[in-house]
């Protein structure tokens, strides 16, 4: 387990790395349309979304900034970075995922709560890091990076 741990942090920080160095879209991704959130008949989850990964709830207030988003998919992992923007108040949102996660299977691993706060979660073969930070008082960016490694097909 230390090994998925050390790789998915690394992972992580080299994927938050160059998505932070000033990832610039020309107007597509990468081939991949991010497609639109998936509804539920359950008025809450309805009322918030799931994106690329069905166990990571993201606010309503949130809108998902296309361009500084990606997924990239393997047989063997799947990971994403899914950056959202929005007009809400930045402790809200930790515990809107502090919250969630939880009711979604993650197990917390770590979490550091300030102007910019972060969540690492994880599940078995998964890890989720979430950065929240407090831009302005009219905008909280908010990162989803989440690694899920796939069982091998042999």
């Amino acid at each position: 387990m230390s090994h998925f741990r050390l790789l998915s942090c690394l992972m992580g920080l080299m994927l938050l790395a160059t998505s932070c160095a000033g990832m610039r879209s020309t107007g597509s991704t990468g081939g991949s349309e991010i497609p639109p959130p998936e509804q539920s008949p359950d008025t809450y989850q309805s009322t918030h979304h799931y994106y690329d990964f069905d166990d990571v709830l993201v606010p309503k207030d949130l809108k998902l900034d296309v361009d500084g988003s990606f997924v990239f998919e393997t047989p063997q992992f799947k990971t994403g970075n899914l950056t959202f923007n929005g007009r809400v108040e930045s402790f809200s949102v930790v515990d809107f995922f502090n919250s969630n996660l939880t009711k979604d299977g993650w197990r917390k691993h770590s979490s550091y709560k300030g102007k910019k706060s972060i969540l690492v979660y994880e599940k078995p073969g998964k890890s989720c890091y979430i950065s929240v930070l407090d831009e302005s008082f009219s905008n909280t960016k908010v990162e989803v990076l989440v690694i899920e490694m796939k069982n091998e097909i042999k």
